[in-house]
């Protein structure tokens, strides 16, 4: 649980005990000499001390501060080796509790700028680096409230074009109010995950942006894992001249894929400008499930994809499913290409603005063709028009059955169970953060979508919106770090 809010610290105060000295709790503060790391007062130096002695189920707190990797390899293979079974935790300033942080996500920084500030030749390959050795699921790690960034994963060695903000191999991820900017590699310029086939990644309320890299996965890179959910995550201004996937390149082998209520763009590659789903993804149960995302002002360089390109599946692989989308204005050579699919690829998509060349809407249920009237679309302010008589096309327009669960608990509740309860803006300014619920009511919109009455949280005859953000959703979002 974590509540960097003002507005609810009562409320966290209320839900959160304070933890007991037996937590495993350590303090890390930038500057400290000497200490024993239990407490402020004498708090670790550097997060490598920390690690040295931590135990399995350990949470270690962050003090505001910029931090370099030091003694974890030598000359760019600098890296913080994070051990596994264990939660990181940034954002502090004088608090002991690790879900009540008092300082700013923004300024607790890992940086991989190593030596000259000047050059990003000299800087690390990997800020961060998991590897579980074959641990799996055993190697669980938390990382909650940091700014990883200039990592230069640009080298010609085993894994050194491999994540240059976070390198994850064979473990298990959550990530939550992080921010990846200022990365590159070859291959997933933010975060590159690869699971092995048996890990998990649950990631959520995060932003990832000017990540680059040169083949696939400007922002991120997934393949090999067995459970992903990503939910309430910014990928904007990423990709660069990357070949495949600006915003997010899903490769082989990724089961039970869950994106939901993401804003994507201004992301840019050759092909698949936000997003690029790769042959023989999504083989396992779930599939690969895209729903109540917004997608626009992407860009790809080789008229394909601009939005979202899926490659020609295998047989027996199931095709990606969108669901209460917005895909809108992402241009190639003057054309809108929203989604696109290679030869033999497929795509379920229903209750969802689609801008497709011509007149119609792309085949499905609920499907229009019709300008989302962003708020402020110059501004990337893209959040729905709800003011009479300019009402949005996208208002009450999707399909409230298709809203997932809230598995990744986005208001805190412990209730896994039920319909995801706020929309994108939970991810708005960490230190006065507004939020509205998924399912609001715009008085005069016309109900076009379909009303699942028997949702425990969706208040019967109020439809939700397509797209990222509910109708309610209050003003611009700040800069985003």
């Amino acid at each position: 649980m974590r509540f960097p809010l003002p507005a609810l610290a009562v409320a966290s105060a209320l839900m959160t005990l304070a933890p007991s000295a037996s937590a495993g709790n350590w303090f890390v503060k930038e500057g400290s000499i000497n200490g024993d790391g239990l407490s402020w007062a004498t708090a670790f130096g550097s997060l490598e001390e920390a690690f040295a002695v931590v135990g399995p189920g350990d949470k270690i707190l962050v003090h505001e501060g910029t931090y370099l990797p030091r003694n974890a390899g030598t000359g760019r293979n600098r890296t913080y080796d994070v051990p596994g079974d264990l939660e990181l935790h940034g954002g502090f300033k004088t608090s002991t509790n690790p879900d009540l942080p008092d300082g700013s996500f923004f300024k607790t920084v890992l940086s991989g700028n190593l030596d000259n500030p000047n050059l990003n030749t000299d800087n690390a390959y990997h800020v961060v680096t998991l590897d579980g050795n074959g641990g799996g699921l055993t190697n669980r790690v938390i990382i909650d409230g940091f700014r990883i960034t200039e990592g230069m994963a640009d080298g010609t060695g085993p894994n050194e074009g491999e994540g240059g903000g976070i390198r994850c191999f064979d473990s298990e991820l959550k990530l939550e109010y992080v921010i990846l900017r200022d990365n590159f590699e070859t291959r997933g310029g933010g975060l590159h995950f690869d699971g092995n086939s048996a890990a998990v990644l649950e990631w959520r309320k995060t932003r990832v942006r000017d990540n680059l890299a040169a083949d696939e996965g400007g922002g991120c890179f997934i393949k090999d894992a067995d459970d992903c959910a990503i939910v309430n995550v910014r990928f904007r201004d990423c990709g660069g001249s990357v070949e495949r996937g600006g915003g997010i390149y899903v490769g082989s082998n990724v089961k039970d894929l869950e994106v939901t209520q993401c804003l994507f763009h201004d992301n840019s590659a050759g092909t698949g400008g936000a997003m690029y789903i790769a042959d023989a993804t999504n083989s396992g149960s779930g599939g690969s499930v895209w729903t109540n995302n917004t997608v626009a002002f992407n860009s790809a360089s080789t008229m394909a994809g601009a939005g979202m390109y899926i490659e020609g599946q295998s047989p027996g692989v199931l095709v990606p499913e969108v669901y209460n989308s917005i895909h809108y204005f992402n241009p190639v050579v003057g054309n809108d290409q929203n989604i696109t699919l290679a030869a033999g690829a497929g795509v379920i998509v229903q209750y969802s603005d689609i801008g497709i060349p011509g007149p119609g809407a792309w085949p499905g249920s609920g499907n229009i063709d019709a300008d989302p009237l962003f708020r402020n679309a110059s501004a990337r302010n893209l959040r729905l028009t709800s003011l009479a008589p300019n009402f949005s096309p996208c208002l009450d327009r999707g399909d409230d059955c298709r809203v997932p669960s809230d598995r990744l608990d986005l208001d805190d509740d412990t209730n896994f169970i039920e319909v995801l309860p706020w929309d994108f803006d939970l991810l708005n300014d960490p230190d006065t953060m507004q939020a509205s619920v998924r399912f609001a009511d715009v008085q005069g919109a016309p109900d076009l979508g379909f009303d699942c009455v028997s949702l425990p949280n969706d208040p019967a005859g109020v439809i939700v919106d397509m797209g990222a953000y509910e109708s309610e959703s209050p003003g611009d979002d700040p800069p985003d770090g």
